[in-house]
C-alpha cells in the first residue's frame, strides 16, 4: 500500500473552535490559565481541550487546571486534559482530577516506512516521510565523494551510487492501538482510589499543522519551516479525544460532562487485546 496525498476533513462541518493563548515564552503562568477557563466558560463553549501539564503531580487545590476544570464542569462543560509525556515511569501523570477527562496518547494502525537499501543487498527499514516523493526513489553516495567545485574537487571514482531511499510506504500496525512508551502512567498519587488514565487517543506520528514561527526540530542551525509536521506526544491525543466528546455533545446537548465521559469510557466497539509477551 504506497503512501499518497490525501484530503483532510474536520470531525464535522459544524464543530467551531475558540483559541485561548495561555502560555508564553517564559511558561505558561496560573493567572493566565485559570483566565482562559473564566473566558471559555463565559463564551458558553461547549468542551475544553487543554493540553498543558506541570512536570510532577500536584494537589487538587493547588493546581491551576484541576481548579479551572472544576468550574468548568459546575458549568455543564467537560475538560480533556492531556496526561503527559513523562512516561514510562509510574505515577508521573500531571493530569488526574475526578472531573476532567484524562488522556493518554496510543499508537495508530498504520505506520509510515522508508527503506533504505545498500549495494551489498542489505535493507534498513524506518519511520519517515520525505518531503519530495520520486518512484525510483533517491540515489545516495559517500559523502566524502561527493564533488565539491567550490575545493576544486569534481568526485572520486567511487563516487557512482551504489544504494538509494526508497519510496515511502505504508503498513498496518496490527498491534495498534498500544499506549506509547513517552505517555505519562497512573497511578493517581493524590487520590489512590481513582484509577487514572481515563482512555487514549491517537498520539502516535499525527500529521497535524505547525506554526511557520517556529523551525521543525527546534534545533540549533535547523532552519526549515513547514506548515504541517508529523508529531508524537500527548498533546496530539487530546484533541482527538476532545472532538469525540463535542460529537457525543452534539447529539446529546443535555448530558453532563459526568455522563459523556462515561460515555466515551465505557462504549465503543470491540478490538483484538495482542499479548506482545507471546510474539
Amino acid at each position: 500500500m504506497d503512501y499518497k496525498p490525501h484530503t483532510f476533513t474536520f470531525l464535522s462541518s459544524f464543530l467551531k473552535s475558540k483559541v485561548y493563548k495561555i502560555c508564553w515564552s517564559d511558561g505558561c503562568n496560573t493567572a493566565d490559565i485559570l483566565a482562559a477557563f473564566d473566558d471559555a466558560i463565559a463564551d458558553g463553549v461547549d468542551i475544553i481541550s487543554l493540553s498543558v501539564g506541570g512536570s510532577s503531580p500536584r494537589n487538587y487545590f493547588d493546581d491551576p487546571i484541576a481548579i479551572g476544570a472544576f468550574h468548568s464542569m459546575k458549568n455543564g462543560i467537560l475538560t480533556s486534559n492531556s496526561a503527559g509525556n513523562s512516561g514510562p515511569g509510574k505515577g508521573l501523570i500531571s493530569n488526574f482530577s475526578p472531573w476532567a477527562l484524562s488522556v493518554a496518547a496510543s499508537t495508530i494502525d498504520r505506520k509510515f516506512l522508508t527503506k533504505l537499501l545498500l549495494g551489498d543487498n542489505q535493507v534498513y527499514q524506518r519511520f519517515n516521510l520525505p518531503k519530495y516523493l520520486r518512484d525510483e526513489g533517491y540515489p545516495i553516495i559517500n559523502a566524502g565523494d561527493a564533488p565539491n567545485k567550490a575545493g576544486w574537487f569534481t568526485g572520486s571514482k567511487f563516487s557512482k551510487p551504489t544504494a538509494k531511499i526508497d519510496q515511502t510506504i505504508t503498513v498496518e500496525e496490527e498491534s495498534a492501538p498500544i499506549v506509547a512508551s513517552f505517555s505519562s502512567r497512573g497511578p493517581n498519587l493524590i487520590t489512590s482510589d481513582i484509577l487514572s488514565l481515563d482512555i487514549t487517543g491517537r498520539g502516535v506520528q499525527i500529521l497535524a499543522a505547525w506554526t511557520e514561527a517556529k523551525t521543525l526540530t527546534g534545533v540549533a542551525g535547523d532552519k526549515r519551516v513547514a506548515k504541517y509536521n508529523i508529531i508524537s506526544e500527548n498533546s496530539m491525543a487530546c484533541p482527538h479525544v476532545s472532538g469525540a466528546a463535542a460529537y457525543v455533545k452534539s447529539f446529546h446537548p443535555t448530558w453532563s460532562p459526568a455522563a459523556i465521559k462515561s460515555a466515551l469510557m465505557t462504549t465503543g466497539n470491540g478490538f483484538f487485546i495482542h499479548d506482545l509477551r507471546k510474539t
